[in-house]
């Protein structure tokens, strides 16, 4: 029986692939690696990872040891599973470990790995860590916004007394608290809940439910398992369509800062926002750049700041 044209190829490009695989492994320096579970073939040890991944590889530890070594797809992954690996990972090594792995969220919504939490480790991630380290997450800036965080906790407790005697789904309210403190710390105004609705919104910027929308589908995007950035060849195909949402989001995320830095820039906003860009820009005119420059890296600050005080809080 003749096999169809479609199998045929199957089979030519994985004996292809095999037969290179042993011939570039030929003549390789054998390196004492961590015990690895035995991988199936493109997938490798993708297929031990549950529901629960951490549950997943607490249970391969019990059987390979506390330090192993697992394939996810073309990506190598050491696992430490003890507190003394631990120390020897975050501590004692620290800076052979410091990098970040580079997946498509961090090109696309991450403006090509030049967000704080996704850069690699260098120079810019050390300078951007300590401007935000000293100068806009300070504790003199933090102590400086309290009356907000007091006021978005007053209307958390106003919203939870309406609705007493239902049934309340209490982690939507925190969200909606937090989304609300954020917003008025970062932009100078509430962009989330009944209040931001009911305020006059300029139609340049977005609306209310635009912008949780622009949050909700930044915090799924981090969040999923992209197959593309372990089978690199098949990134191109984007199977599960996370790479199109990526660059529709990373659109309408530029399109909102460049906005709203031209209106801050203006000279428009309110005393936080003033405050939040005068910050930045004392940051950026203490580098030796251009004004060009200067206007750029506080203008990605501020996009930084978002982001990062998202993850801080969540």
């Amino acid at each position: 029986m003749e096999l169809p044209p479609w199998a045929a190829c199957l089979i030519i490009m994985l004996a292809t692939m095999l037969f290179l695989k042993t011939i570039l492994s030929r003549g390789r320096r054998a390196y004492n690696l961590p015990p690895v579970p035995k991988p199936w073939p493109i997938i490798d040890n993708l297929n031990l990872l549950g529901e629960l991944p951490h549950r997943s590889v607490h249970a391969l530890s019990k059987w390979y040891g506390p330090l192993m070594q697992l394939w996810f797809g073309s990506v190598p992954v050491v696992v430490g599973s003890s507190v003394e690996m631990a120390k020897f990972v975050l501590k004692t090594h620290d800076t052979a470990f410091a990098d970040r792995p580079r997946f498509a969220v961090g090109k696309y919504t991450a403006y090509g790995y030049s967000d704080l939490l996704l850069a690699p480790y260098s120079p810019y991630w050390r300078q951007a860590r300590r401007i935000c380290a000293t100068e806009l997450f300070s504790a003199k800036r933090v102590e400086s916004l309290e009356h907000i965080r007091d006021e978005e906790v007053h209307v958390l407790l106003h919203n939870l007394d309406k609705v007493s005697g239902c049934v309340v789904r209490l982690r939507d309210h925190l969200q909606m608290m937090t989304l609300g403190v954020i917003s008025r710390m970062v932009l100078g105004k509430k962009y989330v809940g009944q209040e931001a609705a009911h305020e006059e919104i300029s139609t340049s910027m977005t609306t209310p439910e635009e912008f949780l929308g622009l949050v909700k589908e930044f915090f799924m995007l981090n969040g999923v398992f992209n197959i593309g950035d372990f089978v690199p060849w098949l990134d191109w195909l984007d199977l599960q369509g996370y790479i199109r949402r990526m660059k529709r989001w990373a659109r309408c995320s530029i399109g909102f800062w460049s906005l709203f830095w031209k209106s801050t820039t203006s000279g428009a906003g309110s005393r936080e926002t003033r405050s939040w860009r005068g910050t930045c820009w004392t940051c950026c005119c203490s580098l030796s750049m251009t004004r060009t420059l200067r206007s750029h890296l506080a203008g990605i600050m501020l996009r930084q700041s978002l982001r990062n005080t998202f993850y801080h809080i969540f």
